[in-house]
């Protein structure tokens, strides 16, 4: 499913994606609050072009519509333009992420941001964007993925 998304432009993936995403978190919340806001893991406006969509912001705006959490697309942006995690070791995609993400702008005082991205293989993204989120002063990050690789 992720796979044809992604590199098919399959889009109709997307929001099954983001409803099994939402019924997730909504199943395995237990006490834990939601968080205030919904940001995608964005991708650099390059590789938008070649693409046509960012898979993470569709995933995340059916997940948001669903658990009635604000979608913010600007918070996060690409500060310069990689090359596919998919293609590296988890050794290079650590190199290759470390400084590709800032904080554009919080819109006010963000408690708690949910980041989604399509797929969670070695962290790396999740990592570089969660240093970000907390030199920006944000005091809780989730990062939510539809799929996990081994």
């Amino acid at each position: 499913m992720i796979k044809r998304l992604k590199f098919s432009a399959d889009t109709k993936y997307s929001r099954l994606a983001g409803e099994l995403l939402a019924d997730a978190v909504v199943q395995r919340k237990l006490d834990c609050p939601l968080p205030t806001v919904i940001v995608p893991v964005p991708i650099h406006p390059e590789r938008l072009l070649e693409r046509g969509f960012n898979q993470a912001e569709l995933i995340a705006r059916t997940s948001a519509d669903r658990l009635k959490i604000r979608l913010d697309s600007s918070m996060l942006k690409r500060s310069s333009l990689q090359l596919p995690q998919s293609s590296l070791s988890a050794r290079e995609r650590e190199a290759n992420i470390r400084r590709a993400f800032k904080v554009d702008k919080l819109h006010g005082r963000q408690l708690h941001v949910a980041v989604v991205d399509d797929v969670y293989t070695t962290g790396a993204t999740a990592r570089a964007i969660a240093r970000q989120l907390q030199k920006a002063g944000v005091a809780k990050i989730s990062i939510w993925a539809v799929a996990r690789t081994p």
